[in-house]
């Protein structure tokens, strides 16, 4: 639109905004005086329902799919807790299990900022137990047998790093035993 008729139009509906309506006298508008302000009683808060633990059930998916998003959004300790909330909470050996798992996964993978072997050894245990014990072993097979080849998977990471600390401290005396002859050899030579 030009400019012109941009200012047509406003120029066009100035009288009626000043006016009021067509054949409406342009007044300014009546002032009433306020009513005396009387105090308002705040309502009564509404009581709590009484309820049970068996009525407010969590929603166990829910909290897994939070855990997931969690972890996806890079937050392992908050998906950790997520994993621990359902295990601690769930009745139906599934969602134990599910929990179970993501929390050995967030132990075992490499990526993840609270892996750590040992309590993820302590995890596999008990998921063995809890599968073994409600028969779940063939619904959650695959991901088992994932999660046994990143725990032998870590095993060998540590006894990698444990021989490359050996070495390490093995080089360390040798390079030390070296500066000594050096030493030696610059002082009687």
């Amino acid at each position: 639109m030009r400019r012109g008729a941009v200012l047509t139009l406003l120029a066009a509906a100035l009288p009626m905004a000043l006016g009021g309506c067509q054949g409406m006298p342009a007044e300014a508008p009546v002032r009433e005086q306020a009513a005396e302000a009387q105090p308002v009683s705040a309502p009564a808060p509404a009581a709590l329902p009484d309820t049970t633990p068996e009525q407010v059930r969590d929603d166990y998916d829910e909290v897994l799919r939070q855990a997931s998003a969690a972890w996806e959004r890079g937050d392992h300790k908050s998906a950790l807790l997520f994993y621990e909330r359902v295990l601690g909470r769930a009745e139906q050996p599934r969602e134990q299990v599910r929990a179970l798992i993501g929390m050995a996964t967030l132990r075992l993978m490499p990526s993840s900022k609270v892996a750590d072997s040992a309590a993820a050894a302590v995890v596999m245990r008990e998921l063995d137990l809890r599968l073994a014990a409600h028969e779940l072993r063939h619904e959650f097979h695959a991901q088992l047998e994932l999660l046994r080849l990143l725990q032998a998977r870590e095993g060998e990471m540590q006894a990698l790093r444990e021989s490359n600390r050996k070495l390490a401290a093995q080089l360390a005396a040798k390079e030390e035993l070296v500066r000594q002859l050096r030493a030696l050899s610059v002082d009687g030579g």
